[in-house]
């Protein structure tokens, strides 16, 4: 028997089916009329009232832009991660705040922490793995997760974004900021202007390489030299950061030009060549890096302080050969070094002033915002004090895991009690501690040849850094901070 055409009309012999009763329809009713029910669409009156842009519409006739205002108009904990858009919308704000939070120099740790606060208050999951230099973000269950790798140059310390960030996680934690607004906060963030003037840079690189001459016990033509040098690195610094290609050796350049002119300037005036070139370059020696470096080790996250620790390391090599170049053509061109002078040693509140600027210049370089600089000058004195008390009870190398534990009590403690990153202070804090300089030292005994010194350096650098993380750890233990930054 033929088989009917879709649109015609069957008969009854066609509607029977063998052993079945006698159909009870009509010949002439039409083929539709054996088809499954459509359910119409129904739309409750009660979400009607609630969603009145989306009220007596079909899903085909509602806009993206209508779904979009009624999202942004939804707290974060209404949403729902089943939503293929809103998932992509998350998707797309935690990858965009995972690059602005790893560019403001974020580490691992607490970069991870941030986004995944952030990620379960918007009822997605996400998973995240970070690296100095790259970054990657899957966001979703098992069954539609997107995994993205977002390339990161390594970026610079910006205390201002950093405090702006955090508000703006602990807003999206506290269900008080829709996604919508996150993402406008996130732009203002991004595009906010710089908090000080380009010119005031070098100056901050003078101050705090002459405030660095006290702290190593120059004599004052050791901190005039220090903060000339360093004022000068400070205007390099500007220039070579427009080419990329430029600020790569800029840290070689650098070392070249302080140990250069300290080493001119101890052959006719009456300059010690190793505290003045150490002090200019106190602002570039990676002795946060390596802190930190340590830190990320200390907390499992074994890639990001592995690659870290590298960097740093690669970072002393740069400075150490630019020393040794400059100071072997200053010895080859000047061979006739004329003994210094005796000069009597600066009095002992000269470094009172040292301990009360250095902060304020850290602060700038580190671009905190202005209103956070006297608590950063008073976490920096009560730091710096407890690692001169801990080092006159356990030794040099020791004492300052007592310094690094009061910089990061208080930290956390102005954290917990007004609402901003325990970063602000405690980055600035641990300049004044960090082992750079120990590890700039060793490097620069084994350039000289004299092995012993340099092996010992080596050791003392490390344990200095350890003590450090063991007093972050423990202050971090007695008093969490609540922030995520």
């Amino acid at each position: 028997m033929d088989q009917p055409r879709r649109g015609t009309q069957l008969d009854e012999t066609q509607l029977d089916e063998p052993g079945s009763e006698e159909s009870s329809l009509d010949p002439g009713e039409p083929t539709r009329a054996l088809a499954p029910d459509i359910d119409e669409p129904h739309i409750d009156e009660s979400d009607a009232e609630a969603r009145p842009s989306l009220s007596l519409k079909l899903p085909s006739q509602i806009t993206w832009a209508e779904l979009s205002e009624l999202k942004n108009s939804l707290p974060p904990s209404a949403l729902v991660d089943t939503d293929a858009t809103y998932l992509q919308d998350a998707n797309a704000f935690l990858l965009r705040l995972g690059r602005l939070l790893h560019v403001q120099g974020t580490d691992t740790l607490r970069l991870e922490e941030a986004l995944a606060a952030c990620a379960a208050r918007l009822g997605v999951e996400v998973q995240v793995f970070s690296t100095p230099t790259s970054l990657f973000v899957a966001v979703g269950d098992e069954r539609v997760a997107q995994t993205h790798l977002v390339r990161v140059a390594p970026g610079e310390v910006n205390l201002a974004k950093l405090a702006d960030l955090n508000q703006l996680i602990d807003g999206i934690a506290r269900g008080e900021v829709s996604l919508g607004d996150a993402f406008e906060r996130l732009e203002r963030v991004a595009s906010a202007p710089p908090h000080y003037p380009a010119w005031l840079m070098p100056l901050a690189f003078g101050i705090s390489a002459a405030a660095a001459a006290c702290f190593l016990r120059g004599r004052l033509p050791d901190v005039v030299l220090s903060g000339a040098i360093g004022l000068l690195l400070g205007c390099i610094s500007l220039w070579m950061a427009r080419d990329p290609s430029r600020s790569r050796v800029f840290p070689a350049v650098a070392g070249a030009i302080a140990g250069g002119l300290a080493s001119w300037a101890s052959r006719f005036f009456p300059v010690s060549d190793g505290v003045t070139t150490l002090a200019s370059l106190i602002v570039l020696l990676p002795g946060l890096s390596l802190t930190v470096a340590m830190s990320e080790l200390a907390t499992q996250h074994l890639m990001s302080g592995t690659a870290r620790f590298a960097g740093a390391v690669v970072s002393l090599l740069q400075l150490a050969l630019g020393v040794a170049l400059s100071r072997e053509l200053i010895a080859r061109l000047f061979p006739q070094a004329h003994p210094p002078l005796a000069m009597p040693p600066l009095p002992a509140w000269t470094e009172a002033v040292a301990l009360g600027l250095a902060p304020v210049a850290f602060a700038v370089l580190f671009r905190a915002r202005k209103r956070d600089i006297p608590w950063i000058i008073g976490t920096g004195v009560l730091g710096f004090s407890g690692a001169r008390l801990g080092a006159s009870w356990l030794g040099p190398e020791l004492g300052v895991l007592v310094g690094a534990f009061v910089v990061a009590l208080v930290s956390n403690l102005l954290a917990r009690r007004l609402r901003r990153p325990a970063s602000v202070t405690l980055v600035p804090g641990l300049v004044l501690l960090v082992p750079g300089s120990i590890g700039f030292r060793s490097l620069s005994s084994f350039i000289e040849r004299d092995v012993m010194s340099g092996t010992e350096g080596i050791f003392r650098m490390f344990l200095v850094a350890t003590s450090l993380v063991g007093g972050l750890l423990l202050a971090n233990a007695v008093l969490p901070p609540r922030s995520q930054l």
